[in-house]
């Protein structure tokens, strides 16, 4: 590394980031995240959804899907 660039790298660590200023403030608000335990979350990925998933729900949003590519590939670019 240039050491004529040091400095500059240097100053810039120093700078302030509004982003990170603002969620280090809104860290102290509210109660602390619960953190759980891997096995859990993976069980709720496995878990099925509440969402229906029946083959009359996947084939109705299919049709809608492709009727809206249809629409898209008709629809003018530029």
């Amino acid at each position: 590394m240039n050491l004529r660039l040091l400095p500059l790298v240097l100053i810039a660590g120093c700078a302030s980031f509004p982003e990170v200023d603002r969620a280090e403030r809104l860290l102290g608000e509210g109660p602390a995240p619960i953190l759980l335990p891997t096995e859990d979350l993976l069980a709720r990925v496995d878990a099925p959804s509440r969402v229906g998933n029946s083959q009359t729900t996947l084939v109705a949003r299919a049709a809608a899907l492709r009727a809206r590519a249809v629409l898209l590939r008709a629809t003018p670019v530029g």
